[in-house]
């Protein structure tokens, strides 16, 4: 620096002009390297950055607000494959809600669109062809355990909806009247509160646990959840001694009602359902979570 400089000169002031001048340009020469080193440094970082965009490693997010349809990215969620295993895998969401640099780069990749309240997000495990998460941001207040919810949490409660329903609106933009239902896991695996936004094709299960937990009174629609908790001051969600119960029970076509014996035959006959035309998501990709 400008410091260093001055107290070498005050160092060789006994020497001839011709070294000082010498000594300067070594000091000048020295910056400029470094500059041009931490230039180098965040060219190349950029660079890695758009081989990684090509490959669709990183997904510039889109802000849902402004109301044009929303592109249900089929191919990235092959390419991303699982996230990396954290400490406490229960807190694995709390990173997507993280703002800027407090926000891993495995993070933003996975993120689909967001705004100032809310971040929705591919599902790391997707159950279906179509499968979001859509996260309240910590202004929003909202704790995870649904027990915790009162009547004062109802307006940020409203808000979470009123951003999910957007979101499902501009997918059927792109995809079309497809079968979407939103809402919430009565006991959910994850400590962050996430809604989920699903489609009813249920091609990404591997066992009956994955299936009845969206097709079952273990699954809570978002509205019902909002209207008891505005009405009573909490939700009647299941306890945790009849979740086995509920979870261990018969597979029945959520379309039809008709009962199979088994999850390749439910799947079978799911997809005789299956009218609407969406590209197969890479489900095979991502291990799934049991």
């Amino acid at each position: 620096g400008l410091d260093e400089t001055l107290m070498a000169v005050q160092r060789y002031a006994n020497r001839s002009a011709v070294d000082v001048e010498a000594l300067l340009r070594q000091y000048v020469a020295q910056g400029i390297a470094a500059s041009c080193g931490e230039n180098k440094r965040k060219r190349e970082q950029e660079n890695e950055d758009k081989k990684a965009q090509a490959k669709g490693g990183l997904k510039k997010t889109s802000h849902f607000l402004a109301g044009s349809a929303l592109v249900y990215d089929f191919e990235l969620c092959g390419l991303l494959g699982s996230p990396p295993r954290v400490t406490n895998w229960r807190k694995a969401l709390d990173a997507y809600v993280q703002e800027g640099d407090a926000r891993p780069k495995y993070c933003t990749q996975r993120i689909l669109c967001e705004d100032d309240l809310v971040v929705c997000m591919y599902d790391p495990y997707p159950k279906s062809k179509i499968h979001l998460l859509v996260l309240p941001k910590l202004k929003l207040c909202l704790p995870g355990d649904f027990r915790k919810l009162t009547k004062e949490h109802v307006p940020a409660l409203r808000q979470l909806q009123s951003a999910t329903i957007r979101i499902k609106e501009r997918l059927r933009q792109s995809l079309g009247e497809c079968d979407l239902q939103e809402g919430f896991h009565s006991i959910p695996s994850m400590a962050y509160m996430h809604v989920h936004i699903i489609s009813l094709d249920f091609s990404g299960v591997r066992n009956k646990r994955h299936y009845l937990s969206f097709t079952t009174p273990f699954f809570i629609p978002i509205d019902k959840m909002v209207r008891e908790i505005e009405s009573s001051g909490n939700c009647h969600h299941l306890r945790p001694d009849q979740k086995s119960k509920v979870l261990s029970g018969p597979l029945v076509c959520c379309h039809c009602h008709t009962e199979l014996k088994s999850v390749p035959k439910l799947k079978e006959h799911l997809a005789t359902h299956d009218s609407q035309t969406i590209p197969t998501c890479a489900i095979d990709a991502g291990s799934t979570r049991s």
